[in-house]
């Protein structure tokens, strides 16, 4: 949620977390990172590097390619012709299992409240 919520859309999000659009965006609020999605048109034209480093070992490759908009064949086509992308960032993609959103543990809530007073402090503090 942190690296992508904000520069993707709600719906891409939703999708390579296996969740609705709600979900997405009662976690945000929970996790207190607003309501918007501004960068996501201008990530969607210029942030395709950024995205693919942010995410590159953290989701499998078509997670990677639903966060981006595409599908895994443009994906591996796009990384070649972005400036040798793919060999900048390893050649082969590291493992990465599939992620989704799960329900909350036993604990979690006060590590939730915690996250977002970070948050509104970070916010306070940002014009």
């Amino acid at each position: 949620m942190f690296r992508n919520y904000g520069l993707v859309g709600v719906d891409r999000l939703a999708a390579v977390l296996g969740c609705g659009i709600a979900e997405v965006e009662r976690l945000a609020k929970e996790l207190g990172l607003g309501p918007e999605d501004s960068l996501a048109e201008a990530f969607e034209e210029r942030g395709f590097v950024t995205l693919v480093r942010n995410n590159w070992h953290l989701l499998d490759y078509d997670g990677l390619a639903t966060l981006l908009g595409t599908d895994p064949d443009a994906l591996a086509k796009q990384l070649r012709e972005s400036d040798f992308l793919d060999v900048k960032m390893g050649g082969v993609k590291p493992p990465a299992g599939r992620i989704a959103v799960e329900p909350l543990k036993p604990g979690d809530e006060k590590k939730l409240v915690l996250i977002r007073d970070v948050m509104a402090n970070i916010r306070k503090k940002i014009p």
